[in-house]
């Protein structure tokens, strides 16, 4: 069941841009993501999967999910903080 909790507010702690220009730059930069990191990401905070259902639906096991999970927030925060300054 789908969230009424808009799909940008629902990303981890610090990576959610701030500005029109943060938002610009991070989607003009979402195709230098791996596909994977992409998928758990994308299935994680906007479709609000488990790790556990990602697991199943992508036919890894949890650890490889959640090493996915950080990695994608890990490149998500070194773009974001690449445009600060």
């Amino acid at each position: 069941m789908p969230s009424s909790t808009p799909a940008w507010s629902r990303w981890p702690s610090g990576l959610t841009p701030t500005s029109s220009n943060g938002t610009t730059r991070s989607c003009a930069r979402w195709g230098a993501f791996p596909a994977s990191q992409r998928q758990v990401l994308v299935a994680k905070y906007l479709d609000d999967q488990s790790v556990e259902q990602i697991a199943a639906d992508t036919g890894r096991t949890r650890a490889q999910v959640q090493s996915l999970l950080q990695r994608g927030r890990d490149g998500l925060r070194r773009q974001l903080g690449a445009g600060d300054g």
